[in-house]
């Protein structure tokens, strides 16, 4: 069983960093000035979303031929969410979380434990900011029935959970409802 008392601190990792002679591999971005951290980490979402255009939509040759960065799903005729697409597109979500950690400030100073739970740590809420900004940039004004559009570009309605609540292969609507409300109560405890 893994004890985190083990692990060396995250400081204790930065001075035998400090401490070892001609680094080769000093942080990217953890002497950058705060816009310049941001303007950096907007072009990290910039990109993320050229990357979801390739690989959610029709359009993904627009993602090789221009650095676009917009929103890359049409709101228009989205398709219903199912945890079947959802289960397909984390893997995806993953990479770029992944891809997200690798440019943190000072991750490249972490030991190999201390990156793995960062990672853990962060990629949950690196899904969920997504999902917010798309839905966002999706639907900017409110309607009587809101939606959320997933990260793959799949929506599902929030309040009377008629569309992307269907019945699916491997489970019913009225499951998926358990699932998710007992998910919602979960994290409010």
């Amino acid at each position: 069983k893994f004890d985190s008392s083990e692990l060396p601190s995250t400081s204790a990792a930065a001075l035998r960093h400090e401490q070892t002679p001609n680094c080769q591999d000093e942080s990217r971005v953890i002497n950058m000035s705060g816009v310049d951290l941001l303007r950096f980490y907007v072009d990290q979402l910039k990109a993320s979303m050229d990357r979801r255009r390739m690989i959610f939509t029709e359009s993904g040759l627009l993602a090789v031929i221009e650095d676009r960065g917009d929103m890359p799903f049409d709101p228009s005729e989205p398709p219903p969410h199912s945890l079947k697409r959802q289960y397909e597109s984390q893997r995806f979500d993953n990479l770029l979380a992944q891809d997200f950690c690798k440019t943190c400030p000072g991750f490249d100073l972490f030991e190999q434990m201390e990156k793995a739970i960062f990672y853990r740590a962060c990629s949950l809420s690196y899904c969920l900011l997504d999902i917010a900004w798309i839905t966002v940039e999706a639907f900017k004004h409110e309607s009587e029935n809101p939606q959320v559009m997933f990260t793959d570009g799949s929506t599902c309605t929030v309040n009377d959970m008629s569309y992307g609540w269907e019945d699916e292969e491997d489970i019913c609507a009225n499951e998926k409802k358990k699932l998710v409300a007992h998910s919602v109560s979960a994290s409010d405890a």
